[in-house]
């Protein structure tokens, strides 16, 4: 989690994650279909409401594990 999202979860934290498929996500998945990874209710206590966000895949892309590159980069030549 990065400096934005650890602000975000502080100033109004997130009270469920649903995940696609169950109640209260019918209308999302319909809406975003294999897009949708999940639906948050969180509570902004400045404003005084409650929001809904969707979390979704906008692009996806065939790459080797990011672990894997670090590790063989920083592997010592034999």
């Amino acid at each position: 989690m990065g400096p934005i999202e650890a602000a975000v979860e502080q100033e109004m934290p997130a009270y469920f994650h649903l995940k696609p498929g169950q109640k209260g996500t019918k209308q999302y998945v319909e809406k975003y279909g294999d897009a949708l990874v999940g639906v948050r209710y969180r509570y902004d206590q400045a404003r005084g409401v409650l929001l809904k966000t969707v979390e979704l895949v906008i692009a996806e892309e065939t790459q080797r594990d990011p672990a894997r590159r670090r590790r063989s980069r920083n592997s010592k030549p034999e």
